[in-house]
């Protein structure tokens, strides 16, 4: 999965929070076709945490900014976040194996291609009017 520029929502440190998801999801791709389980596991570590800072950076400035549709994202992020500790409960429970791997990585990347694709370039979208609307305000 390749960083686009199409990706963007125009929030210079959530833009790189998601372009540091898309490195660590090509990541775990290689470490599940390598069969490596503690490069599995350490990935899988890495994106529990991440994930959850990140939903907490990118809900913050919806906060700030005033998102209209800030419950609605907020609430997909929940979704994603109960999706992924059920897989980490599978992963606790059988170990590192690779269909869990697959599973998580491609739970990950399609949800965050649509999440990316639709609610976030709303409110990248959002963003982009605010800036406009407060530039012509001055």
């Amino acid at each position: 999965m390749e960083w686009s520029p199409e990706f963007s929502i125009g929030l210079p440190e959530i833009d790189a929070q998601h372009q540091e998801l898309f490195r660590r999801l090509n990541a775990l791709s290689l470490a599940t076709d390598a069969g490596n389980k503690q490069e599995i596991v350490r990935l899988l570590d890495f994106l529990d945490a991440y994930v959850v800072q990140h939903f907490k950076d990118e809900e913050a400035a919806m906060d700030e900014l005033r998102f209209p549709y800030a419950a609605m994202h907020k609430a997909a992020h929940a979704q994603f976040v109960a999706e992924l500790k059920s897989i980490e409960a599978e992963f606790s429970a059988t170990g590192a194996t690779v269909w869990l791997a697959t599973r998580l990585e491609g739970a990950v990347t399609d949800w965050l291609k649509k999440h990316l694709l639709n609610m976030d370039q709303h409110f990248g979208r959002y963003v982009l009017a605010r800036r406009e609307h407060e530039q012509r305000s001055k």
